[in-house]
């Protein structure tokens, strides 16, 4: 071989051995117990435990709960436990052992046993798993969501009855919340770092509402009123009852604000189903959770008054001695006459053509409406197509929004 095809060779050799790629790993492989926590023999490191995954509602970060764990093996002459991150008040070669943990966040727990034939070790790597969990509570303390907005307060949000229990974990707003709310809740001291916020969210169309009457505006301009909503399950057929829209336009309804700032929104109703919103948390330890409900859209709407009485025929009065004579001379015998004893005139005429002049009819134009009726709510009186009307404000798109399970923790 010449000095040249040596010298080939040896750099196609060193250029082939400088690009091979190095030696897989098996994330098996990765992925085993650090050297000393095997498990190596017969005898079982196994442990029960009170608790694993652990929600508090408390909104520091300092939250304070106690985890207990019994080693479960019937067969142990000694014993070592490792509780990174926990707190013992005593020594850690106990059968059963009571863990203080003060921070949030996901923990280690290990194991060793010996006897005098084997011994056993397990490490379990995030074994427990402390997180916030909101309870819904409205008020002054510190722990509670302050309740802003306009005519807001704490009453905009209801806490379901289920099962015949107020609920812990789930908030409602009602339709007959139609102003802007705002809740916040201030986070003191939490991980700065890889935080997530989870909840699950509702949003359902009202189908129909139902006002009570006794709402109506008593002025016959189009100064609404406010409407009252009434219980679909207590409504009855006196009530208005309004049929919404079966489509909403996508506008804002719902967002989650962060120190103030919008960072997840819905328009979009849900009808029967929850949504699951699951989001990263800017790296602050200090921080204001928001939820926000926006301003309802309102439809003004004019509606006629309630009939004062059924219309039917006039029947005639039982003081009248001869039913079949005609007393007043108005061309009506009397028992068809409802004001037998006097006629219409000139200057009191029968506006509605009943039998009875207007200075002795409650109803001059038979129009179901009294006249004392029409003219307090500005409709004549002696015109049956001028009738007295309303004007109510109502929810044009009314929702409830439902939000439940809402939880921060530390990503593992």
């Amino acid at each position: 071989m010449s000095k040249a095809t040596s010298f080939s060779f040896l750099v196609l050799f060193t250029l082939f051995w400088s690009c091979t790629p190095p030696m897989f790993i098996s994330p098996e492989a990765e992925s085993t117990p650090p050297e000393g926590w095997e498990n190596t023999g017969n005898i079982n490191a196994s442990f029960l435990s009170t608790s694993r995954s652990i929600g508090i509602p408390t909104n520091t970060g300092s939250p304070s709960f106690e985890v207990t764990y019994i080693a479960s093996a019937s067969n142990i002459d000694s014993l070592h436990w490792s509780f990174p991150g926990g707190i013992t008040n005593d020594s850690i070669s106990e059968v059963n052992e009571v863990v203080q943990y003060n921070s949030f966040g996901t923990f280690d727990v290990g194991l060793k046993v010996f006897n005098l034939e084997d011994n056993d070790a397990r490490l379990y790597e995030n074994f427990v798993s402390l997180y916030y969990q909101d309870n819904w509570t409205f008020g002054s303390d510190d722990q509670s969501w302050t309740v802003t907005g306009t005519n807001a307060s704490d009453q905009d949000f209801e806490r379901p009855i289920i099962d015949g229990v107020e609920s812990d974990n789930w908030v409602t707003v009602p339709y007959t919340s139609g102003h802007e709310i705002i809740a916040e809740k201030n986070f003191t001291n939490f991980p700065s770092n890889n935080l997530e916020i989870e909840f699950f969210y509702k949003m359902e169309r009202v189908r129909q509402l139902y006002i009570d009457n006794s709402s109506r505006s008593t002025s016959p301009t189009v100064t609404a009123s406010n409407t009252v909503y009434l219980n679909p399950m207590t409504a009855t057929a006196s009530y208005t009852t309004i049929t919404t829209p079966v489509t909403y336009p996508g506008a804002r309804r719902f967002s989650l604000l962060f120190n103030g700032i919008p960072f997840w929104v819905a328009s979009s109703l849900t009808e029967d189903r929850f949504e699951r919103v699951k989001l990263s948390l800017p790296s602050v330890s200090n921080f204001t959770l928001g939820i926000k409900k926006e301003q309802s859209e309102l439809y003004t709407r004019k509606l006629l008054y309630p009939y004062d009485y059924e219309r039917s025929s006039y029947t005639a009065s039982s003081t009248v001695a001869s039913p079949t004579e005609d007393t007043d001379g108005d061309g009506l015998i009397n028992r068809r006459d409802p004001c037998p004893l006097q006629a219409a005139t000139d200057s009191d005429p029968d506006t509605d053509g009943d039998g009875c002049p207007d200075s002795q009819d409650t109803d001059d134009d038979n129009d179901g409406y009294y006249d004392t009726t029409e003219v307090a709510n500005g409709a004549n009186p002696l015109m049956a197509n001028s009738t007295p009307s309303y004007y109510i404000n109502h929810l044009r798109y009314p929702y409830v929004i439902h939000i439940r399970n809402l939880t921060i923790k530390v990503r593992e």
